[in-house]
């Protein structure tokens, strides 16, 4: 299973929240023990973008990750 770096600010990983992929991108949130949640958005296999989020607002990023594939994919040369 993929784990993100332990260094983050979040804290320790305590477990994965969701994992959802879309035309070549796969986004992971994992909870960790304080009250954000780390993200990683990976394309083609490798690292994209890595960041803490608020806990409870990860699961916008899991209903609205088909969008935002698209607008980056329509927006990028």
């Amino acid at each position: 299973m993929h784990r993100p770096s332990p260094a983050h600010p979040g804290g320790p990983v305590s477990a994965l929240a969701f994992e959802k992929s879309y035309r070549g991108f796969t986004v992971r949130a994992f909870y960790t023990d304080g009250q954000s949640a780390h993200v990683d958005i990976d394309r083609a296999g490798q690292p994209f973008r890595t960041f803490d989020y608020p806990s409870y607002r990860i699961w916008n990023i899991a209903a609205h990750f088909t969008d935002m594939v698209d607008e980056f994919l329509e927006a990028a040369p």
